[in-house]
């Protein structure tokens, strides 16, 4: 089996129409989706602007069909907020101690995640897909709308209505007490961690509570660093400048996206490694 890769690139998902759209162009197999769990080669391709489309897998369906029963990139995430139908985690950060520039910088360049859900009509039934978008408060504005994408931009009109259903709506009308990947982030390490989030019991809403708009999400507390985003030259001039703290962090390092290593790179580095071996 090939490389699982993105189903979009350097992308930001801004409304449920953009999410449709993507959901339309994985529909009709211009875009790929993930149909297993990625591996640590493929988890590479987690940064800002990555785009994945996968298909739950149904819980009569053993382990061998198709589709994928979680999704793990083994980050670690705090727990999720509401804003319309998208649901946002937070990455977790190891602890670390940074000059005040440096830890602003990289608390903007840190990971979100952003995820949403929804039923689709499929020539094999009804199925539930996810997609899940990473993006970071100092790169959002960078990444590109989807009707700047060609293909996407060229499907923006032609989703047919009714093709996709969102899952937290459909959800609420039945009146389903919430799945656990709505509750918490799936993102193994930090699964148990986050518990609290799921709702505790009360007297069942009225229907007309349970259809009322979801209340707008507060812009998130980091937004107010962006002020203080300097400039990375300017950050490592400061920190090489401390006594205390000349190389930059190493959670800065693990943060900073990179492009994935080429293959001929990966088969020289093989090569050493047995010249190595045999000296």
């Amino acid at each position: 089996m090939p490389p699982q890769v993105p189903t979009c690139l350097d992308t930001r998902v801004e409304t449920v129409a953009d999410a449709h759209v993507i959901f339309y162009s994985v529909f009709l197999n211009m875009r790929p989706k993930v149909v297993q769990r990625l591996n640590v080669h493929e988890r590479e391709h987690i940064h800002s602007g990555s785009v994945f489309v996968w298909e739950e897998r149904p819980s009569e369906q053993d382990a061998s069909g198709v589709g994928i029963s979680r999704w793990t990139d083994g980050r670690r995430w705090g727990p999720s907020r509401v804003r319309d139908e998208f649901l946002f985690y937070l990455e977790k950060l190891p602890e670390f101690q940074a000059d005040p520039v440096m830890t602003a910088y990289i608390l903007s360049s840190r990971l979100i995640k952003q995820t949403y859900s929804a039923l689709v009509n499929t020539p094999a039934g009804e199925r539930k897909w996810h997609l899940v978008a990473y993006y970071t408060i100092q790169s959002h504005s960078a990444l590109r709308p989807i009707d700047d994408d060609v293909t996407l931009g060229m499907l923006r009109n032609s989703v047919p209505p009714g093709l996709f259903h969102p899952a937290r709506m459909i959800r609420a009308v039945r009146g389903r007490s919430p799945s656990t990947d709505d509750r918490e982030p799936i993102a193994g390490p930090s699964r148990a961690a986050h518990q609290c989030d799921s709702p505790s019991p009360s007297p069942s809403p009225s229907p007309r509570a349970l259809l009322a708009p979801l209340p707008e999400l507060k812009p998130h507390p980091l937004q107010e660093l962006c002020g203080l985003q300097p400039d990375p030259h300017q950050a490592q001039a400061c920190s090489l400048r401390s006594d205390k703290h000349d190389l930059a962090p190493l959670i800065y390092l693990r943060t900073t996206p990179y492009p994935p290593r080429h293959p001929i790179d990966c088969v020289a580095l093989r090569s050493l490694d047995c010249m190595v071996r045999i000296v």
